[in-house]
């Protein structure tokens, strides 16, 4: 049945029976961390009700959530309030204060818009009067700036304060493993310190992050994250992924990245910071971790294999090597295998039609709607700071790698130029294609900087659109079966992380954000395969 929208003429809206019309109650919290304001919502509701109450008008529905509404387009329930009074559902809004409503000047200019095309009817607030004509909505346009202001100077405020505190070397709360943070807001080691560094020495002498683990493990690294939305929650270092973050955080050697910004504590006398290794310690571990696909652009690189440098071997952590072969009857194949010396799998092989099955049943589980990507759009806007540091820490793993690559080559042309002119003839072939082959490696990880850097200038393109959110994820699954190698290959890297190998329980997957938090289960088994 068609909602018919009630019109009033102008002479008729100054008399109004606010019993009448049908109130829809907005309550607003400006963080969602559930710890925050945790009252805030209850004692706007209740406020608000006692009032709806005293006046004798009815509440049709509340609406609430915890958003900042310092920037516009950032509330759902706000914005679905909005449009179920245009298509007439209900007719006027009670609210705490008028700062709960908008706090922008988009936000504030709609809700005058609407008061001023009669779609809204009545505000009403049990902080302050209003009365819908022009004296009402003047004073509700210096209420709304006002609000904008105090908005504004508050993150002024609260920014100003983080950024002091960086450039005293202190920390905003990050918290790191092997440091403590002291009562003044610096990094101090802790009781895992020297186990910590224990495992930064075990990864320079040629352990696997698997092995690091599992050695963190033992020892029971653990961090109480006092103050954290679920209170005093234990964390243990344990998993081949923590150890994995923790390997790029430069925060090691004394380069802290919290909030966007780079901070040398090394340059801060009075941070005392104590750095657990050498910068030259981490650039070297970030050589040994940062082998990347080869450049697809690149004139030199004739064959092209999907999957390079993506699909690990579940036993020792190491990228598997994929290449062409045959079978029996002379019919051509590609296969991944295993080439690691001290493997067990080493020489294995399976075939890249059976990875790729796996890929195909597992994408054919991603069917979100506009309910999921809500959820999603919800979360991604809390994670969007954390993200940004993120990218920040991987630029810096790669600048690492480039620095340690151009050592390599100058310790490599040094040592060419001291050879006899007989010993460069010998060895000059072998040396022009390291050259060759480090240089390709410079290449593609500018390439990945370069990528980085555009993410970092414009945020907004680490999140998706609704239409690009349900294209990509509800129909994967076909694209992935109909296209070209290098569209098989892209999609598949903007999906997962990586992908792991085991010979008895098949592949499991690293999913990359927003699939991750929508996936219950971020590794899931996909069954057992043949080896050949």
């Amino acid at each position: 049945m068609e909602m018919v929208k009630k019109s009033y003429t102008s002479e008729q809206k100054g008399v109004i029976d606010p019993k009448k019309l049908r109130y829809v109650l907005y309550a607003r919290k400006s963080s969602e961390d559930e710890t925050s304001q945790e009252k805030s919502i209850p004692d706007q509701i209740s406020y608000c009700k006692e009032m709806a109450g005293r006046l004798g008008i009815k509440i049709s529905r509340i609406y609430q959530e915890a958003r900042s509404a310092r920037k516009s387009d950032n509330r759902p329930e706000f914005k679905n309030m909005l449009q179920e009074i245009r298509k007439g559902t209900y007719d006027a809004i009670i609210a705490y204060h008028p700062d709960r409503l908008a706090r922008n000047s988009l936000d504030s200019g709609m809700i005058i818009d609407m008061l001023d095309n009669d779609i809204i009817k009545d505000l009403k607030f049990p902080t302050c009067q209003f009365e819908n004509n022009s004296s009402g909505k003047l004073l509700l346009n210096i209420l709304f700036a006002m609000s904008k202001e105090y908005s504004e100077h508050l993150s002024e405020v609260v920014n100003r304060g983080n950024n002091t505190n960086r450039e005293q070397g202190k920390s905003n709360g990050k918290p790191v493993w092997g440091y403590n943070r002291s009562k003044l807001g610096h990094y101090e080691p802790d009781a895992n310190f020297d186990i910590v560094r224990k495992g930064w020495e075990m990864r320079l002498n040629g352990k696997n992050q698997t092995e690091i683990a599992e050695f963190w493990k033992n020892n029971g690294v653990i961090r109480e994250n006092k103050g954290s939305k679920t209170k005093n929650e234990i964390t243990r270092l344990h998993s081949k992924q923590q150890a994995s973050k923790l390997f790029r955080d430069p925060i090691y050697y004394g380069l802290l990245i919290e909030a966007g910004n780079e901070i040398d504590l090394r340059e801060i006398p009075a941070a005392g910071f104590q750095p657990m290794i050498t910068e030259e310690e981490y650039n070297k571990v970030q050589m040994m971790d940062n082998v990347k696909r080869p450049n697809l652009h690149s004139k030199k690189c004739r064959s092209f294999y999907p999957l390079r440098q993506f699909v690990k071997c579940s036993h020792c952590g190491k990228y598997m090597m994929v290449g062409p072969s045959k079978s029996r009857s002379g019919k051509k194949y590609l296969y991944f295998r295993c080439d690691t010396k001290e493997c067990p799998m080493r020489g294995k092989s399976v075939r890249a039609n059976v990875i790729f099955d796996a890929i195909f049943a597992e994408l054919e589980k991603l069917k979100f709607n506009e309910k999921t990507y809500k959820s999603f759009a919800d979360k991604a806007s809390s994670i969007t700071r954390e993200k940004l540091d993120e990218l920040k820490i991987t630029r810096q793993s790669y600048l690492a790698t480039m620095r340690q690559i151009t050592k390599k080559m100058e310790q490599a042309s040094e040592d060419y130029a001291k050879l006899t002119d007989k010993g460069r003839q010998m060895t000059e072939d072998s040396y022009n294609r390291k050259l060759e082959e480090w240089e390709n490696q410079k290449i593609d990880l500018q390439t990945l900087i370069d990528e980085i850097d555009e993410q970092i200038i414009d945020p907004d393109k680490m999140q998706m659109s609704l239409d690009e959110f349900l294209n990509l994820a509800n129909s994967a699954s076909d694209k992935m079966r109909a296209g070209t190698p290098v569209q098989k290959d892209d999609l598949c890297r903007i999906i997962f992380l990586n992908l792991t190998f085991d010979h008895q329980k098949g592949a499991t997957f690293l999913w990359k954000e927003p699939f991750s938090m929508l996936v219950n289960n971020r590794s899931v088994n996909s069954g057992g395969v043949m080896w050949t």
